[in-house]
């Protein structure tokens, strides 16, 4: 489903993903805010800068508003040219385009016209859409080198308001620097509009002739400094949000006063789709015979919608909001989030089960503003009341097991469309750290010549089964090898992959098992007269990366909580007995902690080093301020990771230091 729309690509930021908002209450104005004082170096090694970007909106009633928008943005190195050559606007029948032109600038000065040839159209969404009316129109820059400057402009009228929701959110902030950004908002001043702002750009408003004018503005503003595992841009790049208290879509009149308004108008839009035919009853009532308990009926629906429909999304006009009718989804085989959803609500519903839609924004797509009512969301689920809140089902997923959702649908703001035409607001629920778990138990011999043999037998439960199940379905058994034999040389360097097998779920609560049997060649060390062996045949890789920085400027996001448990039983040859043991240690950090221990036991005539570590994150964000403490319990568990012990032939001593 796509109940978003790629905003306008703006060459000189991200890729913005803008979800239907609209503008909303009364006016609010801000006082100035602070401005950074110009910076010479904040181009320095970047690929381009942005000169000047303007958008000016004019609403000129309740069924036009007037967009017009420029950009200047110099390309500094071949890498800006390769990522900044293209520019692209969106269309469709109620978003008109009036004038798209562009130009280029040598490095010498010469300014160069874009030919009407450089310019081209097509369908917004290839990837995963059979067909919708929403099209890009798009023009490449010729001639673009390092130091030359693109310029791009364009204007389009907007004959329905629902479209704003395209120019609903401006970033202050870019991937790369910014040295000029401004947004401008005309509107009579009975039109009743409230503003969300991140940040401290320059604001001021002015009124002439009943026309109320606002203006944003920001100066020399660095680029975002891009992090592993920071936190969705929406949350973190400053920005102005503009929404409207209601708006007119054909001759419905949609209340965006409250979460109720928005609710009303999706459950007026769904209400005839949701009425089971004959079809989707019949086949609802053969897959829930003998079930009485509601949750076990909810079960079946969703596994048979889950594999048995393909997600294609076929997107007119309201189709980006108003799901397919039952029947033909069921007949057809195919629906995007919301006709999947809408299925799950019919079937249920033929066999006396009511399930209601549930609006949501995908966590990695930014939080949806609790206190801004509005269509601000790009995902469709279902709900099963329960007495302490509801089950959540996403059955355009095609790994989550019944009663999990994936990690896009947790921690986000979801509107629950009831049966009235009520709302209610709700954030799901986040998995705990113990349910996205992976447990190792690695059993391996060392013989007499130093190498090492054994198997890892590796189970993943909730999010981390989910990704195990989704690797398996989408890889060849050679392409499984390949990746798993990379995998093994992250966690034991030097490991050569013999084989492995793949144990399926038994159910929606078991894991998915995964066995490789490996070997490696000279596994111990020879030092001198000593023989030196590694205790870690279980290591945390993303850990060394979570580390290495030595400061952060945004947050780490966890995708979810998660833990890590693993139990190495490593068989030393006979005769063979470990000197010294290193003391276990437990570790801790603001939603962080780590455990390990290390013992020898004796069997059957050899000595079994027995290795137990744990990892848990039980934060899903880590503020900067913590960032230090995090770094070094987690640079600790690296130092661990290093450890060694030494081998000696005789009788077994005491292991322990």
């Amino acid at each position: 489903m796509t109940i978003f729309c790629h905003g306008v690509r703006r060459v000189s930021g991200p890729r913005r993903i803008v979800a239907w908002v609209w503008l909303a209450c009364s006016a609010l104005a801000f006082s100035p805010g602070p401005s950074p004082p110009r910076a010479a170096d904040i181009e320095s090694g970047q690929d381009a800068v942005l000169l000047e970007e303007h958008l000016d909106i004019e609403i000129v009633s309740e069924t036009l508003a007037r967009v017009h928008y420029s950009n200047r943005t110099k390309i500094l190195t071949a890498k800006g040219v390769d990522e900044f050559d293209v520019a692209s606007i969106y269309y469709n029948p109620s978003v008109t385009v009036r004038d798209f032109h562009a130009a280029v600038i040598s490095p010498q000065g010469k300014r160069s016209e874009v030919k009407k040839q450089q310019f081209f159209d097509g369908a917004a969404f290839e990837s995963f859409e059979l067909y919708g009316d929403t099209k890009h129109r798009s023009v490449t820059f010729p001639g673009l080198v390092p130091g030359a400057t693109l310029e791009y402009q364009y204007e389009q009228d907007l004959h329905n308001l629902f479209y704003l929701q395209w120019y609903s959110r401006f970033d202050f902030q870019e991937t790369i620097p910014v040295r000029s950004k401004t947004f401008t908002l005309r509107a009579d001043s009975s039109f009743p509009l409230r503003f969300a702002v991140q940040g401290s750009p320059e604001y001021g408003s002015e009124e002439k002739d009943g026309v109320v004018t606002h203006r944003w503005r920001v100066q020399d503003v660095e680029a975002v400094k891009s992090e592993t595992m920071m936190p969705p841009d929406r949350d973190i790049v400053p920005h102005v949000r503009i929404y409207l208290r209601s708006y007119l879509y054909d001759n419905s009149r949609v209340d965006a006063t409250d979460w109720n308004g928005i609710a009303r108008w999706t459950r007026d839009l769904s209400r005839e789709r949701q009425i089971p035919t004959e079809e989707v009853a019949a086949k609802a009532r053969q897959l829930t015979a003998g079930l009485s308990d509601p949750v076990a009926k909810a079960q079946r629906v969703y596994e048979f919608v889950q594999k048995s429909i393909s997600y294609v999304a076929i997107e007119l006009g309201i189709g980006g909001w108003q799901p397919h009718d039952n029947g033909s989804v069921f007949k057809n085989r195919y629906g995007d989030c919301k006709d999947k959803a809408t299925l799950v609500i019919a079937m249920l519903q033929a066999v006396g089960v009511q399930t209601f839609p549930v609006l949501i924004r995908t966590r990695e797509s930014g939080l949806t503003d609790r206190d801004y009512p509005s269509s601000d969301f790009n995902h469709v689920i279902a709900a099963l009341p329960e007495a302490d809140g509801y089950l959540l089902m996403d059955p355009t997923s095609e790994t989550a097991p019944f009663g999990d959702l994936p990690w896009r649908d947790q921690g986000a703001n979801a509107l629950v469309v009831k049966e009235d035409g009520s709302g209610d607001m709700i954030q799901t629920p986040l998995s705990p750290a113990d349910h996205n778990r992976i447990q190792w138990l690695v059993t391996a011999s060392l013989g007499d010549n130093g190498d090492l043999e054994g198997s890892y037998s590796i189970e993943a439960f909730g999010q981390d089964r989910t990704e195990f199940a989704g690797f398996v379905a989408d890889t060849k058994p050679t392409e499984r090898e390949d990746a798993l034999a990379r995998f093994m040389a992250r966690i034991c360097p030097g490991a050569v992959l013999l084989g492995h097998d793949v144990i399926q779920p038994k159910d929606a609560h078991d894991s998915l098992k995964l066995v490789i049997r490996f070997k490696v060649p000279r596994f111990v060390v020879r030092a001198g007269n000593l023989d030196v062996l590694s205790l870690h045949l279980v290591r945390f890789p993303n850990v060394a990366s979570m580390a290495a920085p030595s400061s952060r400027h945004h947050p780490i996001f966890f995708e979810n909580l998660s833990s890590e448990t693993s139990e190495v039983r490593l068989y030393l040859p006979p005769g063979k007995h470990v000197r010294k043991l290193p003391e276990g240690r437990n570790l801790t950090a603001p939603g962080f902690s780590a455990a390990s221990s290390y013992e020898v036991k004796g069997d059957n005539g050899r000595d079994m080093l027995l290795v137990k570590r744990s990892i848990t994150f039980s934060k899903r964000e880590i503020p900067v301020a913590d960032y230090s403490a995090l770094k070094q319990s987690l640079s600790a568990l690296l130092e661990e990771e290093s450890r060694a012990v030494t081998l000696q032939t005789g009788s077994s001593p005491p292991a322990h230091s």
